[in-house]
């Protein structure tokens, strides 16, 4: 007989996510995983994936303060500050389309490439994927996004140009964040 009650279960799904949430941030903390990747690995979390997350979390603490963990973390947050700070001046929001028809330079062009190239890895990956490898792949761009702020100006006079470099830059960033939440991993100097 119905008397009129309605249980949801929602409540309790988000609870029990929360708790398992927690308690893999716990061994991880355990397995002395710095804090950060912790946050990093756990901010987007998909319990079906938890045994991935613990691999990508375990391939970046070991090599974070070696200069391959250095050039990536360099790379990623030398193009989101970037973008984070040029992205609130300019007239339209960022969309995340990038027109390489516009580019000025190689350096753009370069930095389009490579971001493609690790797009496209990225979109190969599977639950088996050695992420030491995928971590030494990321590490490669360094060249093409140093080169790049070297060499161009993101904050051209021409809003047009201006808006296709930050969606570049968007484009990278968001591209490495396929593997975590970089926004999170704390700058080499703090």
């Amino acid at each position: 007989m119905d008397q009129g009650f309605n249980f949801s279960n929602d409540t309790l799904i988000k609870d029990i996510s929360n708790f398992l949430k927690d308690r893999f941030k716990y061994y991880l903390k355990e397995k002395n995983i710095r804090h950060d990747i912790i946050d990093a690995v756990t901010e987007i979390l998909d319990l079906n994936k938890i045994s991935t997350a613990y691999e990508k979390a375990k391939s970046l603490n070991k090599i974070i303060n070696e200069p391959i963990g250095e050039n990536i973390v360099l790379s990623y947050k030398r193009a989101f500050n970037i973008l984070n700070s040029e992205s609130k001046n300019i007239r339209e929001t960022l969309t995340n389309t990038t027109d390489p028809s516009i580019f000025k330079n190689d350096f753009e062009k370069a930095l389009y490439k490579k971001t493609s190239e690790l797009k496209q890895y990225f979109s190969g990956m599977t639950n088996k994927q050695n992420f030491d490898e995928t971590l030494i792949y990321l590490a490669t761009a360094k060249n093409e996004v140093f080169d790049f702020f070297d060499n161009v100006k993101v904050n051209d006079d021409s809003e047009v140009i201006k808006k296709n470099r930050l969606e570049l830059l968007n484009f990278f960033c968001k591209t490495n964040e396929n593997f975590i939440d970089f926004k999170l991993i704390k700058d080499i100097n703090e």
